[in-house]
């Protein structure tokens, strides 16, 4: 006889206390750890360089996250971090957790340090495959990169650069000479073509029999048939005019419009020349692109820095996609499959995947010398913006008052709420020491801001793919130090810096993220070029000049042979044309000749036969 079985069911409680059990040992012996190292990798990631966690420690129970000492290395100085955290604290909603949803309530953000030297310098990660051509940035990261002072000492030492100059190589000029060659013997049959389709010879020909057999009448009808002729032939004569006109003015147009592309070999030389300049190492002396040359390469790496952490917002916090509410959106920008993508539906009143909906921000400055007294709040960083409906938001300000940084005041809002992402930053520094800001750095010229007092703001915008950053910066009081191969340059040089104790600095770039204009304006720059412009002025004009003497020669004689057939094949058809204005003008005038004397013959029949009938009536004698 079978067992009764009891209220316990041994056989369902005991794999649930064994999974139970299980679940258990994982969260005390492995989650904390593998969330550490989760957030290490996806720190690093993001930020470029290596991001280290010192400690880590989690409560399901209690629900709430404790990570410390949190180290950001700076990619540009692996032996010092960006920032430095001390600790962060999460509250989860236990609700959530029991969705597999992590929904932080409340947080807490503590003791802020900036520059702290790291104990071994940072693994950096290699920048990013470029896709074929290298992009926008990189475009202008090479742009900005030649030592255009150095360049200059060298003049100054009395090189002449157009003697390195033995192979011009290809030439945009020359290359045209002989493609308008090609083009013009194209042009000459075109040409041909259109000139015997217009009236010629052979329709004069036929025209001036028509006009010679036009003859008079002997009596009123005959007189109305010339006349009729006459007119008749009035019309073929004029709409051979008309013809001749229009279509001899097209030609014409069409001739004359040759010459503007032989004119614009003139531009075609002068990009050939500043090329060579380029190549030669010719240094230009605009204020503007000196200011692009001396701070672009910073302001650059800015901009980099912006397009980095607006790709990594939208990948993490992706826009609504196109469609109705509640859409799904796509969570994973380049998903782990070959061709999958993630995709989150929400349901109105849930959570999100991941929601902060509340960080405070605090850092008091006296425990360390890299710390500040910073205050702030983080809002509403979400994996789904879209359906909490609104931005992410941070905000921070204060001072670092042992590293003598002053006026501290940043905020930023992520807004993916809508299908097209908007990002705006605004900061500002209203002090900060300068020390060693590199200006131009190369074998023949050490030049930088070696002390100074800075301030500075910056305003950014991205919408969609396009973005306005600008940037303004002061330095006070600077001390400059200076060190090239060339002595009078380094006498220029340091004889400049003293009449500039303050550098202003303004710049804007606008565009997209592959084609994006920089503006860069500084006082420094209009120094140096009015400095430089008074003892380089006569040598770059001379170097220039032998330069373009070059180019010139290298098309002069193929130019000269372009031109002389182009006018004699221009003078042909011109005066072809003017020639037969002329012989169609002559017909016209024929042809109303006749006209006139048959209509006069005409009237003059009409009087006799009139004075006869007159005659004949009996009042008329």
């Amino acid at each position: 006889m079978a067992k009764a079985k009891g209220p316990i069911r041994v056989e369902a409680v005991v794999p649930f206390l064994i999974v139970t059990a299980l679940i258990a040992a994982y969260f005390i012996l492995f989650f904390d750890r593998q969330l550490k190292a989760g957030i290490e990798w996806a720190g690093t990631q993001a930020n470029g360089a290596e991001v280290n966690v010192g400690r880590l420690r989690t409560s399901f129970l209690g629900g709430w996250i404790r990570i410390g000492e949190i180290e950001v290395t700076n990619p540009l100085e692996p032996a010092k971090n960006r920032v430095k955290i001390g600790e962060v604290r999460l509250g989860l909603l236990w609700d959530a957790l029991l969705r597999a949803k992590f929904v932080v309530d409340d947080a807490a953000i503590e003791n802020i340090e900036l520059g702290t030297p790291r104990k071994s310098p940072g693994l950096v990660l290699p920048p990013p495959a470029e896709d074929g051509k290298p992009s926008r940035l990189a475009q202008l990261k090479q742009e900005v990169s030649r030592a255009v002072l150095g360049e200059a000492g060298q003049l100054l030492e009395g090189l002449d650069p157009s003697t390195k100059l033995k192979d011009l190589g290809k030439l945009k000029s020359a290359e045209r000479v002989t493609q308008l060659k090609s083009e013009l013997q194209k042009k000459e049959g075109e040409w041909g073509a259109a000139l015997a389709a217009l009236p010629g010879e052979k329709d004069f020909s036929a025209l001036q029999a028509k006009v010679n057999a036009l003859q008079g009448g002997g009596n009123p009808a005959e007189i109305a048939s010339k006349i009729a002729q006459a007119n008749e032939l009035l019309k073929e004569v004029d709409s051979k005019a008309t013809a001749l006109k229009v279509q001899g003015e097209n030609l014409t147009r069409d001739v004359n419009a040759f010459s503007g592309a032989i004119g614009q070999l003139d531009e075609l030389a002068r990009q050939d020349r500043l090329e060579l300049e380029k190549m030669l190492s010719i240094p230009s002396l605009d204020a503007k692109d000196l200011a692009r040359q001396l701070f672009g390469a910073s302001i650059l790496d800015k901009i980099g820095q912006a397009q980095g952490y607006a790709t990594m917002a939208r990948k993490y916090m992706p826009v609504r996609a196109s469609g109705a509410k509640g859409a799904p959106v796509a969570i994973e920008e380049k998903p782990a499959r070959a061709k999958g993508k993630t995709f989150e539906f929400g349901r109105p009143n849930s959570y999100p995947l991941f929601w902060l909906k509340r960080a405070t921000i605090s850092s008091k400055g006296a425990y360390s010398a890299f710390a500040g007294d910073i205050s702030g709040k983080l809002t509403d960083v979400t994996s789904s913006p879209s359906q909490i409906g609104r931005p992410a938001v941070l905000s921070l300000e204060g001072e670092f008052p042992k590293l003598d940084i002053r006026g501290v005041t940043a905020t930023v809002e992520i807004d993916h709420t809508r299908e097209v992402a908007v990002e705006r930053l605004k900061a500002t520094v209203r002090s900060f020491p300068v020390l060693e800001r590199s200006i131009s750095e190369s074998p023949d010229l050490k030049f930088a801001i070696a002390k100074a007092q800075g301030s500075s703001g910056i305003e950014a915008m991205v919408t969609g793919d396009r973005f306005r950053l600008a940037l303004d910066g002061a330095f006070s009081r600077a001390e400059y130090r200076v060190a090239a191969k060339s002595r009078t340059l380094e006498s220029l040089l340091q004889g400049v810096v003293r009449d500039v104790p303050s550098v202003t600095l303004n710049a804007v770039a606008e565009g997209t993220w592959s084609d994006f204009g920089l503006s860069v304006q500084s006082n420094l720059a209009g120094a140096l070029q009015a400095g430089l412009q008074r003892q380089l002025q006569a040598k770059l004009m001379e170097a220039r000049r032998k330069i373009d003497e070059k180019v010139q020669a290298s098309i002069s004689q193929g130019r000269a042979e372009l031109m002389q057939r182009y006018n004699d094949q221009r003078n042909r058809f011109t005066s072809q044309l003017e020639d037969r204005r002329k012989k169609v003008d002559a017909m016209r005038g024929q042809a109303m000749a006749k006209l006139n004397s048959v209509k006069s013959q005409g009237a003059s029949v009409q009087q006799k036969a009139v004075d006869q009938i007159k005659r004949k009536l009996p009042f008329g004698r």
